[in-house]
């Protein structure tokens, strides 16, 4: 009686074997596969392409009025990544 019982162990452990080999050789192949895969990234909106805007001065135009195009147009360029990085955060 022990004789059968240990070749049904035997043979119940030869067949585990061979199922965790395949589980391992399942796992590496999908672990392989993800590796491989390159991330597919959206296509950007044309405002994050676009160059920021220049301001130069204007004869006979103070340095004030000057400075204050340039702060007008780093906001809106600040606004622009602003929306771009929240582009690839909602992706």
């Amino acid at each position: 009686m022990t004789v059968a019982a240990g070749l049904m162990l035997t043979s119940a452990g030869c067949k585990t074997t061979e199922e965790k080999q395949q589980a391992r050789a399942d796992s590496a192949a999908a672990a392989i596969g993800r590796l491989m895969v390159k991330p597919q990234k959206p296509k950007l909106p044309p405002e994050c392409l676009s160059a920021m805007g220049r301001t130069y001065p204007h004869l006979g135009e103070k340095f004030r009025a000057t400075q204050l195009r340039w702060e007008y147009l780093a906001d809106v360029e600040d606004a622009v990544k602003r929306r771009c990085a929240a582009f690839y955060d909602a992706s």
